[in-house]
């Protein structure tokens, strides 16, 4: 079995389902928006007011960076508050069932996409 290694357990990833694919929209897990309380800071959901937006540049790449692609992350609140977030491109770069692992790299915003295999590699 897979045990999580202790100074990975908030590390942020989302599971991607055909909903989040197909309108965009990811809901915000405890693991993604503590990093971006930690790295964005000022730009984080904390300072995001309900119903508005704030726009991140930001890279995504595959697992052996051999594609690597500019792109945007931004993240939303409802008028009720839920945290969102949406990712430029990330239907041409992902499918259903991918990983998607966010890590900061010279004050930029990298989203690892890991196929199910994959994952099964790096862990």
């Amino acid at each position: 079995g897979k045990t999580m290694n202790d100074t990975k357990v908030n590390e942020p990833t989302i599971t991607l389902t055909k909903r989040m694919l197909s309108k965009s929209i990811i809901d915000a897990n405890k693991s993604l928006t503590v990093f971006f309380k930690e790295y964005i800071g000022g730009g984080s959901y904390d300072s995001i007011d309900n119903g508005t937006k704030m726009v991140h540049p930001a890279v995504l790449s595959s697992f052996d960076a051999k594609e690597v692609m500019e792109t945007t992350i931004t993240l939303y609140r409802r008028p009720r508050g839920d945290k969102l977030l949406s990712i430029q491109n990330l239907s041409a770069f992902a499918k259903e069932g991918d990983t998607v692992k966010f890590d900061m790299m010279d004050d930029q915003i990298w989203m690892v996409v890991h196929t199910p295999s994959e994952l099964g590699d790096a862990a």
